[in-house]
Formats: C-alpha cells, sequence, structure tokens
C-alpha cells in the first residue's frame, strides 16, 4: 500500500450464511447484517454420501473435533456394551468398524483405530479381543489414489499387517469484491477438482488475502495457482507412506517426515514442544489417550454415545504437507 494510507480493518466472524446483496455490499448471516468492502467465504463443506441410502443416517463423519469426540465415545461404547452380550455373533457385530474411504485420512484413521483396538483396547478387553475387526472400504481399485500406487500398495500391505481388512470395491462467479476460499471454492487442476485439504484451503486463503490488497492498490487480482508440495499419511507406530517434491517414501523415513512436517507447521514453540513430548511418551510407553466414555448428552447417536451394533466410524479427508 502507499505510503500515508491506512491498513484495511479486517472483521473475522465465525456465522451462518444467510443471505447477500452484492449491489449493496451487505451479507446476512444468523448473527446480523455486516457491511464489506470485501468479503471473503470460508464455511467448509457438508459431508457427502454420494447418493448411499442410509449413510447419512448410520455413519459417523469425521470433519469436525465434535465429530471426532462423537466418533471415540462410541467406540468406547461398543466395548462396554460387548461386554455384556453373551450371543458371539452379536459381540462380532458390536466390534466391528468399517471405515469409509482409502484417502489419507481414511487410511490414517484405520491405523490408529487398529492400534488402539489391538492395543491399550486388548489389554482392557482381553475376552473380547478375538471379536474386534476393523475394515478399510475404497470404491477405487487402490488406496492413495492422489499418490503413486507404489505408496497405495505398501499402506494396503501395512493395515492389512496391523489386523485392517482392506477391500477396495471396484465398483463465486459474477459478483464483485465476492470471494471464496476452503471446501467451499470449487477449482481443477488438469481437468480434476483440487482435493478437500487443509493445504489447498490455506493456499486459497492466503491468495484471496493478497488478491483483496492488490485490488485495494487498484491492481488486478491474479489467478490462483495451487502448488502441490505432497502428500502424507501415516499408518501406525513406524510406518508412513510420503510423496513430496516428486519423490516416494515409505516406512520409518516417511513416518519421521510426517512426524516432522506436521510439528514444524504447528503454531507457536510452547505447543511445538508440549505435542513432541506427548507423542514421544506415546512412541516409548504405548499408551493412548485416556479411555473415557464421555456423557450421553455429548454423542449425537445413539445410546451409549453410538449408532447401533453394525455401525462404524466413517472418514474422509486428507494429510497433507503444506506452507
Amino acid at each position: 500500500m502507499a505510503a500515508g494510507q491506512q491498513r484495511p480493518r479486517v472483521l473475522i466472524l465465525g456465522a451462518g450464511f444467510a443471505g447477500l446483496w452484492a449491489a449493496r455490499r451487505l451479507v446476512g448471516t444468523d448473527r446480523g447484517e455486516h457491511g464489506y468492502d470485501h468479503l471473503l467465504i470460508a464455511m467448509g463443506s457438508v459431508s457427502h454420501y454420494f447418493g448411499v441410502s442410509g449413510a447419512g443416517e448410520h455413519a459417523f463423519p469425521l470433519r469436525t473435533m465434535e465429530e471426532g469426540l462423537a466418533q471415540r465415545n462410541h467406540v468406547l461404547a461398543r466395548f462396554e456394551k460387548a461386554a455384556h452380550l453373551e450371543d458371539p455373533r452379536a459381540r462380532r457385530r458390536a466390534l466391528r468398524f468399517v471405515i469409509v474411504g482409502g484417502d489419507p485420512t481414511g487410511v490414517e484413521f484405520a491405523g490408529a483405530l487398529a492400534e488402539l483396538l489391538f492395543g491399550p483396547l486388548a489389554k482392557d478387553h482381553p475376552t473380547l479381543a478375538p471379536d474386534f475387526s476393523v475394515i478399510l472400504l475404497e470404491a477405487q481399485d487402490r488406496l492413495l489414489g492422489a499418490m503413486p500406487a507404489r505408496l497405495g500398495r505398501y499402506a494396503a500391505d501395512r493395515l492389512q499387517g496391523m489386523g485392517v481388512q482392506v477391500r477396495p470395491t471396484l465398483e463465486v462467479e459474477g459478483f464483485d469484491r465476492f470471494w471464496a476460499a476452503g471446501d467451499l471454492a470449487y477449482l481443477e487442476r488438469d481437468g480434476e477438482a483440487l482435493p478437500m485439504i487443509a493445504p489447498v484451503a490455506i493456499q486459497q486463503g492466503e491468495h484471496a488475502a493478497e488478491s483483496i490488497l492488490r485490488r485495494l492498490e487498484g491492481r488486478d487480482a491474479e489467478p490462483f495457482a495451487y502448488r502441490d508440495r505432497g502428500m502424507l499419511a501415516t499408518i501406525g507406530r513406524n510406518k508412513a507412506v510420503a510423496h513430496v517434491s516428486g519423490r516416494a517414501f515409505t516406512g520409518f523415513p516417511a513416518w519421521l517426515l510426517w512426524l516432522g512436517i506436521h510439528i514444524v507447521k504447528l503454531i507457536g514453540f510452547r505447543n511445538r514442544i508440549v505435542v513432541l513430548v506427548n507423542w514421544a511418551w506415546d512412541y516409548f510407553f504405548f499408551e493412548r489417550a485416556v479411555r473415557l466414555v464421555l456423557p450421553r448428552g455429548l454423542a449425537p447417536r445413539g445410546e451409549e454415545g453410538g449408532a447401533e451394533g453394525g455401525r462404524g466410524p466413517g472418514a474422509r479427508g486428507d494429510a497433507e504437507p503444506s506452507g
């Protein structure tokens, strides 16, 4: 900006979108109306079930902290219920967890769940251990479709070695001063939609801010170009896959790379130290977070904090280096 110009004022609101009056530069929210010079909306998206009947009613999405807590509560509650079941078939049904989506988040969730089930929970409930099962479903013919094929095969082999059953199924244009970023913004590269992952949203947010500043300075905004720095997915203890700068890594080196990038990307030195200490404790002592079943009112579905026995957590998402 030119010397002496007043720095633009930025107002950040956490609110629901209720309406837009572009000619008046007025946006409506569930907390009132606000005028603007430039408007950037980044409200995310909702879970998409691809028209699968019953998925919205019975699956657990994994997009927010609240949904993650509901899933954890559901998993732990199934063990409490299974302990009182005498029918072996009913126990197996209660302890069958199905994850839909073999992208990075699905792979990571399957690995973390397998480590929890066959580690701490197997010690807590030794009589139920033979009834555990984790199933990962993927609509494509392999896992991690955005990564090289050999990384998908590596992830499948490692997950199966951890006890996971991997089953590929084979089956705001026209408005001025109005911007969108994150899952809400649909953009393509080489004919394919950009993935709904955090690095894309971060780059879009940074680009939108730069574009607004350019407009305020009387310059034209430049088109957005996503810089793909690679993708990471941890499978479990000492196991991960990474595709960074055109190179593929597997196993312990990829796991160290995943660990280092996630630590570096945390905000604040104190947060990095706290997370590193917690991870080191879990790594050396094979411990997980407290296995506490939350009060029933904190879980959105079903009795005992979850859905009925055959329902399992559904996961869809990402893990990727950014910055």
